[in-house]
């Protein structure tokens, strides 16, 4: 059986190990930065306010370190990265907040 991928999966794709690489120091400061002068540990009920911080600000590390001819190309990509990140690694930012939540 034959896998055909399209460009924009490719361009996704290709950005993985990136994602790896990043996700966790951007994971610790994502929760320092929504936990700020609090000596005590979040909510569980702010984990869908770190999933999605986690995954825009990764998205747009990956996205400003890389040039792009076209602002609509640009944009697009760095949403299909927010997906993605809040997709597959939905399980590890529920983990990792979870053990450090309350």
């Amino acid at each position: 059986m034959k896998i055909i991928i399209t460009e924009n999966q490719y361009r996704l794709l290709r950005r993985s190990s990136q994602i790896d690489s990043m996700i966790d120091p951007i994971m610790d400061s994502v929760y320092n930065f929504i936990q700020g002068d609090q000596t005590f540990p979040l909510d569980k009920r702010n984990f869908a306010d770190f999933k999605q911080v986690v995954a825009f600000k990764l998205a747009n590390d990956i996205i400003n370190n890389e040039s792009f001819q076209d602002e609509d190309e640009k944009i697009t990509l760095r949403n299909q990265i927010q997906r993605y990140v809040e997709t597959n690694y939905y399980s590890k930012m529920k983990d990792y907040f979870m053990l450090r939540a309350e």
